[in-house]
């Protein structure tokens, strides 16, 4: 795996899946008794025109990109955590055939593709 085939993997089970999740749970709250937040949440996204759940989704996306480009920016050094500048973070991944380092390049990889939902 290199560091676009992680991208295009995050893009996939972590930001679509999060939108598609977050839809469905809006839609349907799960468990025997859903908080009564979510069962609120659930009846004014239910009470919506099917236009204004799309741009509902749509503004997940948004929140979902931006949420996995902050993580990237910081595992690529572009944003930090913490004020101990005397660390990096690296992303390894290990396969029999050896490791191959990820970051560095992930957020502008991730802007590479449009995202828009």
């Amino acid at each position: 795996m290199d560091a676009e085939k992680f991208v295009d993997g995050v893009r996939e089970v972590v930001m679509a899946a999060a939108v598609k999740d977050t839809v469905c749970i809006l839609e349907n709250p799960p468990g025997r008794r859903p908080a009564p937040e979510l069962l609120a949440l659930s009846q004014w996204y239910r009470g919506l025109a099917a236009d204004d759940r799309d741009m509902v989704r749509r503004a997940l996306a948004e929140a979902s990109h931006a949420a996995v480009f902050g993580l990237f920016a910081v595992l690529d050094g572009v944003r930090r955590v913490s004020d101990d500048r005397s660390g990096e973070l690296k992303l390894w991944y290990e396969a029999p055939e050896g490791r191959t380092l990820l970051n560095g390049d992930l957020h502008d990889l991730l802007n590479s593709e449009c995202w828009h939902g």
